[in-house]
């Protein structure tokens, strides 16, 4: 909604009112801190100098992109968000990465930074959908969580059906997520494999000719939205691991909820003691299940609820194409 609100808008413009967003941030920032004691300032310096420096690094910044802009400027303070990111990354990543952890994981939402009255709205209104790692978007790259039918699948958002509108033509209590996996360029063992569990799935026995795709349609599943994290901007090669087996997917699934978890704040930090961690060595289906239902408890609540996944279209299979 705030996209389309956008439409027609230079980049030129959305970056200035970007920078004066920031602007209204910094100097909101520094009022609040001329309020303080000078032994209460000497305290807050650390935080004083990492909102100076992601003021300074956003002003000079030259390789923002217009999808960058617009999920800032989605928030209230975006300032905060940046310099927080900097403030935990120090010593450990350079500003440039540290920025582009935050275009990449979108986990301000989770971590409860406030939205611009306007996105708040379209929020409780149920406009967005969040996945396990962040707002989930039509055209999103997504990877299926390695615990549910559709194990380990890459494909794309075709659509978005919000619960309680007219396009929500299903009994599931969440938002709809439909899903194509059938342009992902497989590997022919992964394409083995998934031939294996779709028929699985399916209740059929195993074809007596491998190289013969099962009749099953995947080229329009619908997902629920904690079935799912978002891949987009993923390398080349490890797209290429990813693909190549149901290992390596589910391997990718937990590198990245461990890096999204790691960008949590503070706050959430106390949901994931005592809990059993991921490790090679233990069950990773086990391990992951786990950190899913997790991080779930910082999503929206329509986004908590699993269901399962529906087939729409007659059974099909059709010969996967280019990503």
């Amino acid at each position: 909604m705030a996209d389309k609100k956008r439409t027609g808008i230079s980049y030129d413009m959305l970056r200035l009112q970007l920078m004066e967003r920031l602007k209204d941030n910094f100097a909101d920032y520094m009022d609040d801190i001329r309020t303080l004691s000078v032994d209460d300032i000497a305290v807050w310096s650390h935080e004083t100098a990492s909102k100076a420096k992601a003021y300074h690094y956003l002003a000079d910044a030259t390789d923002l992109k217009r999808a960058d802009i617009e999920y800032l400027l989605q928030f209230r303070d975006p300032l905060s968000i940046v310099a927080d990111e900097f403030a935990w990354n120090i010593g450990i990543k350079s500003e440039a990465a540290s920025l582009q952890d935050v275009f990449k994981k979108q986990s301000a939402l989770q971590q409860g930074y406030e939205l611009m009255p306007e996105q708040e709205n379209m929020r409780t209104a149920g406009v967005v959908t969040v996945c396990v790692n962040g707002e989930l978007r039509k055209g999103d790259l997504v990877l299926t969580t390695p615990e549910n039918d559709y194990a380990c699948l890459v494909g794309t958002v075709l659509a978005i059906e919000k619960a309680g509108t007219p396009d929500h033509h299903t009994d599931n209590e969440g938002d709809d997520i439909h899903v194509n996996f059938m342009e992902a360029e497989y590997s022919e063992n992964r394409m083995l494999e998934i031939q294996d569990m779709l028929w699985d799935l399916d209740g059929r026995p195993t074809p007596p000719k491998p190289d013969v795709l099962p009749p099953l349609d995947v080229d329009d599943v619908i997902m629920a939205p904690d079935m799912l994290i978002r891949i987009n901007g993923i390398g080349r090669e490890e797209l290429e691991e990813i693909l190549d087996s149901g290992k390596n997917a589910a391997a990718y699934y937990e590198r990245t909820v461990a890096a999204h978890v790691s960008g949590l704040s503070d706050k959430d930090k106390p949901l994931f003691e005592g809990r059993p961690a991921i490790t090679k060595s233990g069950s990773l289906a086990t391990g992951l299940t786990n950190i899913t239902r997790i991080l779930k408890t910082l999503c929206l609540e329509k986004a908590r609820r699993r269901y399962s996944a529906r087939q729409k279209k007659s059974p099909r299979w059709t010969t996967p194409g280019i990503i």
